[in-house]
């Protein structure tokens, strides 16, 4: 980097001085790295809430996400080599604020989730037959239609004599299922569809986990987002990971731009820390 100080001019609002940057003796190469890394988290963060996803949690929310086991418990190795297990819930007042390492836990255990998803549609669901009709409310529609169908199909009969009833509820189905033409006629896609709803299942208690966030799977699904969700998030933690090893080397430049780790909130708040895209 030839010219740091001229880069974080452009960083910083028009009046900030930066003498008191250079006075530090901290590297402005690496100030100015972090700096863009807390602008990319900003538009990461832009992104995730345009999708629905608002993962700049408050202390209330956070507080809720503490029924999650592996956000609520923290592990530290102690002096004889054990393990000592802190429930957050007993130590945290529910507006204590939220630090850049409950953040960070907050994003792994999202990552497993939508990562999870993601597996399953890749190795069992590659192509979905329903995704552009579906929602939770249909998911009950569509397994009702699937257990009515189930019951007019005899074991060596099949539909011969409940075939009547059986198109009725097929053009019932159509109806609630207009734009999922994959899905129909119903009984020929009968074993599909109803394998598909196992997944939306799956979808449905990932979304009950994720409430305080806002999390709609059904919608990523519908609008072909979940993929690039998870990766977002990854990135964001990806680059809190990296704020947080490197900061240390410059904790004071970072303080002067306004950025502190013990509330999230100077990362993403442009009036507390008014840092300009460059």
């Amino acid at each position: 980097m030839r010219d740091p100080k001229r880069i974080l001019a452009k960083l910083l609002p028009p009046e900030a001085d930066l003498q008191p940057f250079e006075a530090t003796g901290e590297p402005l190469e690496l100030a100015v790295q972090l700096l863009r890394d807390v602008v990319k988290l900003r538009k990461v963060r832009a992104w995730l809430k345009q999708a629905g996803l608002e993962v700049t949690v408050t202390p209330a929310v956070f507080f809720r996400l503490l029924d999650i086991p592996a956000i609520n418990f923290i592990e530290t190795p102690n002096r004889n080599l054990d393990v000592d297990v802190v429930s957050l819930k007993d130590t945290r007042q529910p507006g204590d604020p939220v630090g850049i390492g409950h953040l960070n836990a907050v994003l792994r255990e999202l990552y497993r989730s939508l990562f999870d998803l993601c597996e399953s549609l890749r190795k069992d669901h590659p192509f979905l037959l329903l995704v552009r009709d579906i929602s939770q409310d249909g998911l009950d529609r569509a397994a009702a239609h699937v257990a009515r169908l189930n019951s007019m199909n005899g074991q060596l009969t099949g539909y011969l004599f409940t075939s009547g009833a059986a198109k009725k509820v097929e053009q019932e189905f159509r109806a609630f299922f207009p734009r999922s033409e994959g899905a129909h006629p119903l009984r020929r896609n009968l074993e599909a569809v109803e394998r598909e709803l196992g997944f939306y299942r799956q979808c449905v208690k990932t979304e009950k986990k994720w409430e305080p966030l806002g999390l709609d799977v059904f919608r990523l699904l519908r609008e072909d987002l979940l993929t690039q969700t998870r990766e977002n998030v990854e990135e964001m933690g990806n680059l809190l990971w990296n704020l947080v090893y490197e900061s240390p080397r410059v904790q004071q430049s970072l303080a002067l731009a306004g950025i502190g780790f013990e509330d999230i909130g100077s990362l993403f708040d442009e009036e507390r820390a008014p840092v300009r895209p460059f």
